[in-house]
């Protein structure tokens, strides 16, 4: 992805409860009735009913209808109702300078609006924002995002690729289907059944954006080796485990072993069943492993069980799951622990696990190693703190910058 395109209001400042109940509209309702008051030389009851005839015929094309039935031109309109001071209308404002300090590093920011430009420069520059935008595209000549035409505009202009851009925005009629359409990827702030990707909030976006690019987050499963004699029971939570790794569409890295069974390999092989993708760490340098179909992907890493191998391993992983597990379970913790890579154990399947759930591994509690009850929300943790560590280290990017 190279460019993204990011609508204003709704998206990067919420409306508590839409745009129509906001303080918003409710200025640029009474500016639009004074305006017209004054302009048409009317009382303030017929400018009123005016603009409401109008809102009722014409939708959002207030300053089309204006020109159209009056004379009205659109600048004059948009320069008199549109000028405000967004102290007054903004609320619950975020801080967003060092998400947006990162994202425009990576990617040519534009903002796209159908609002008029003289408001979306003020809003933006209250928001601390407005120099991190390559540039700021707004719908004063008869375009707009719901027509595709203000889009269309937009990639024309820059010479876009839709196929390598994203359109960010709480609106789907206007922000996410119309691009859609146009061939981008999509990420709406809130709900959608149309978007690509739905974040809670503009706080959220790098986790929204990094899920839709290619890589998997990359989930390791630790645990008992077969000689600790673990249970069926504990069997078939790591296979639970495999399979909703895969559900989720996450890589599965895991300690090939050349030897032996284990519960990491019974929740690869799982994985692998289910049609997911697995990526086993092997030590020295031979690839005969125990259990050949359980690995997707292997790699023999040249170095020492019990050492060099599980740095390779754990240094591979995005965050880590342990389910029991003996001394080399342990040691993979620890390095986790040292490389901040968030640590999840499924209790109740004894051993290590068992013992370190819901504690910090030392005195300077880096972390706290959580603890699930089941494989199901062992995976969804997971990914939650992945995605959160994600987010974490562009924040500190963007800050460094």
């Amino acid at each position: 992805m190279k460019t993204i395109l990011f609508d204003v209001d709704g998206t990067l400042y919420p409306f508590k409860d839409g745009y129509l109940n906001s303080r918003l509209a409710s200025e640029v309702n009474e500016r639009a009735f004074s305006f017209v008051k004054k302009f048409l030389d009317c009382s303030y009851e017929e400018a009123k009913k005016i603009m409401l005839d109008i809102s009722v015929i014409e939708g959002e094309n207030i300053s089309i209808a204006l020109k159209n039935r009056y004379g009205i031109s659109k600048e004059t309109y948009f320069n008199n109702v549109w000028d405000i001071d967004p102290v007054r209308v903004i609320d619950n404002k975020v801080d967003l300078t060092s998400i947006f300090k990162y994202l425009s590093l990576k990617y040519q920011l534009i903002a796209v609006s159908d609002a008029p430009y003289v408001w979306v420069t003020k809003a933006l520059s209250y928001l601390g924002i407005k120099d991190l935008f390559f540039a700021i595209e707004t719908g004063e000549n008869d375009q707009s995002k719901k027509s595709k035409t203000l889009f269309s505009s937009v990639i024309e202009k820059y010479g876009l690729d839709p196929t390598l851009t994203i359109s960010i925005g709480d609106q789907e009629e206007t922000d996410i289907i119309p691009a859609k359409e146009l061939g981008m990827k999509t990420v709406c702030i809130g709900e959608s059944n149309f978007a690509d990707v739905s974040v809670n909030s503009i706080s959220n976006i790098c986790d929204g954006i990094s899920q839709l690019q290619n890589r998997q987050i990359q989930i390791g499963v630790m645990g008992s080796a077969a000689d600790l004699n673990y249970g069926k029971e504990v069997e078939q939570k790591a296979k639970e485990m495999g399979t909703f790794i895969a559900q989720n569409n996450a890589l599965l890295v895991f300690g090939a072993e050349q030897d032996s069974d284990s519960l990491s390999t019974v929740a690869a092989r799982a994985a692998r069943l289910f049609g997911g993708t697995t990526l086993g760490v092997t030590y020295n340098t031979s690839k005969d492993i125990f259990d050949p179909t359980s690995a997707s992907i292997l790699i023999a890493c040249g170095l020492a069980r019990g050492g060099g191998r599980e740095f390779v391993l754990i240094g591979s992983c995005d965050v880590i799951i342990a389910i029991g597990g003996g001394s080399g379970t342990l040691t993979e913790i620890a390095q986790a622990y040292q490389l901040n890579i968030p640590v999840v154990v499924l209790a109740n399947t004894g051993g290590w696990s068992e013992k370190l759930a819901n504690t910090y591994l030392d005195a300077r509690e880096r972390f706290k190693i959580i603890s699930a009850n089941s494989p199901e929300q062992a995976v969804q943790l997971a990914i939650e703190l992945a995605r959160a560590n994600f987010n974490k280290q562009r924040n500190i990017q963007g800050d460094q910058q």
